[in-house]
C-alpha cells in the first residue's frame, strides 16, 4: 500500500527529477512485464475453444499449407497449426491494450478536460508507460538473443535492430523531454498519435484476420477498415507528425537547445524512415494490390467455370491476408535465405529450450526463416 501511494505521489509530482522518472519507468516496466506474464495464459485459456479464432486459423492454414509444405514445415493437421498459431494471438492483444492505455492517458491534456497539472501528469504517465513497456521488451529481446539457445535465430540482428529503432524515440527522448517540457501539449499529442495509431493499426490487423473476404459484407468491412487505418497512419505518422516535430525543432532552435535539436532530429529522422518504409508504404502497396485483385475477381463473367472462380477467390484471400502483416521481413532478413527444406518436428530444439513462448517476437514469415536457418546449421554440422 505504501509503495502504491509513493508511486502515485511520484506520478503527480509537478517538478519531477530524473530519479523520480527512473523509478516510474522501472515500476512501469515491472508492471507491464508481470501483467503480460499473467494475462497471456489467461487469454490463451479463454479463447482456446472460440470458433471465430479457430475459423481464422483454419483459413490461414488452408491459404499457407502449400507454402509450408514447400518449406518443409509439415503441420500434420489444422489442429496442430491452430495450437501453434494460438500461441501468438494473446500477446498481440496485450500490446494493443497497452497502447490504448498509454494513448488514453494523453486525452485529458489534448482535449483540455482537466487542470494543466493533472492532465500533464497523466500524459507524462502515458509516456512513462510506453518507456516502461519498451524497457521490458528490450530486456526480453536481449535475453532471448544472448541467453537462449539459437538466440541469434530467435531474434535475428535485423529484427533486433529494427525493434531498437522503433523503441528509440520514447526510450531516449522521453525522460529528458518530460524534465524540460512536462506541460507542453505538443509532446502529449505525439504520445497520443503514436500510441493510438499503433493500437488501431494492430487492432484492425487482428480483426481483419477474422474476416472472410469472399463474403460481401465482410469484404466491405475489410476495405473500409483498411482504408481508414491507412488514412490514420498517414495523418499521424506523416502530416501531423511533421507538424508536431517541426514545432519541437523550432522550439529547440529558439532556446538554443542544440543537444535536443541534434539528437531529436536524428532519432525523429530514423523513426520517420521506419514509419514510412516499414509500415505505411508496405500497407499501401499491399492494399493497392488487393483492390486490383478484387476488381479482377468482380470482372469475371457470370458464366465463368468453377475452377477459375475458386482460384480467383483464393487469390483474393491471399492478398487480403497479406495486407495487414506488420512488416515484411523477408527482404530485411535476406541473409537467412537458402534452399534448405525443414521439417518442423525434426528441426525444432527440445521444448525446454525453444518453447512456443520463445517465438513470440516472430511473425510466421520470420518463423520460416528460423526453421531454414536451423536446418542449415544442422546440415553444416
Amino acid at each position: 500500500m505504501e509503495l502504491t501511494f509513493n508511486i502515485i505521489s511520484l506520478i503527480f509530482d509537478d517538478e519531477p527529477t530524473a530519479s523520480t522518472l527512473l523509478h516510474i519507468a522501472i515500476f512501469m516496466a515491472f508492471f507491464w512485464g508481470v501483467f503480460f506474464a499473467i494475462a497471456n495464459p489467461i487469454i490463451a485459456f479463454i479463447v482456446r475453444e472460440k470458433q471465430w479464432l479457430r475459423t481464422s486459423s483454419d483459413r490461414e492454414y488452408e491459404l499457407n499449407r502449400e507454402v509450408y509444405k514447400a518449406l518443409g514445415l509439415n503441420f500434420e493437421s489444422k489442429d496442430e497449426y491452430f495450437e501453434f498459431n494460438r500461441g501468438f494471438w494473446p500477446n498481440m492483444q496485450l500490446i494493443i491494450f497497452q497502447h490504448i492505455i498509454g494513448g488514453s492517458l494523453c486525452l485529458p491534456s489534448v482535449l483540455g478536460l482537466l487542470d494543466d497539472s493533472t492532465s500533464s501528469s497523466l500524459a507524462c504517465l502515458g509516456i512513462m508507460s510506453e518507456i516502461g513497456w519498451e524497457i521490458q521488451d528490450i530486456i526480453t529481446m536481449v535475453y532471448k538473443r544472448y541467453f537462449l539457445p539459437h538466440g541469434e535465430i530467435l531474434v535475428p540482428k535485423a529484427l533486433f535492430t529494427i525493434n531498437l529503432l522503433h523503441h528509440s524515440l520514447a526510450t531516449v527522448l522521453g525522460v529528458p523531454l518530460i524534465l524540460r517540457y512536462r506541460n507542453l501539449k505538443v509532446m502529449h499529442w505525439i504520445c497520443l498519435d503514436l500510441q493510438a495509431a499503433g493500437a488501431l493499426g494492430l487492432g484492425v490487423s487482428e480483426y481483419t484476420k477474422l474476416l472472410d473476404v469472399t463474403i460481401p459484407s465482410q469484404l466491405l468491412q475489410f476495405q473500409v477498415l483498411t482504408f481508414l487505418t491507412l488514412v490514420l497512419l498517414i495523418w499521424t505518422r506523416i502530416f501531423h507528425w511533421f507538424y508536431l516535430m517541426g514545432n519541437f525543432m523550432i522550439l529547440w532552435y529558439d532556446e538554443k537547445a542544440w543537444t535536443f535539436l541534434i539528437v531529436g532530429t536524428i532519432i525523429c529522422g530514423l523513426f520517420t524512415i521506419f514509419s514510412v518504409f516499414v509500415i505505411i508504404v508496405p500497407i499501401y502497396n499491399k492494399f493497392k494490390k488487393f483492390l486490383k485483385k478484387k476488381a479482377e475477381h468482380q470482372s469475371l463473367p457470370a458464366d465463368v467455370d468453377d475452377k477459375t472462380k475458386r482460384g480467383s477467390l483464393l487469390m483474393l484471400q491471399e492478398v487480403a491476408a497479406d495486407v495487414h502483416k506488420n512488416t515484411n521481413f523477408d527482404d530485411i532478413l535476406a541473409l537467412f535465405q537458402n534452399g534448405t527444406e525443414v521439417t518442423m518436428r525434426r528441426t525444432m530444439p527440445p521444448s525446454s529450450t525453444l518453447r512456443r513462448s520463445s517465438m513470440m517476437l516472430l511473425t510466421s514469415s520470420e518463423m520460416r526463416q528460423v526453421m531454414r536457418r536451423i536446418a542449415s546449421e544442422k546440415k553444416n554440422n
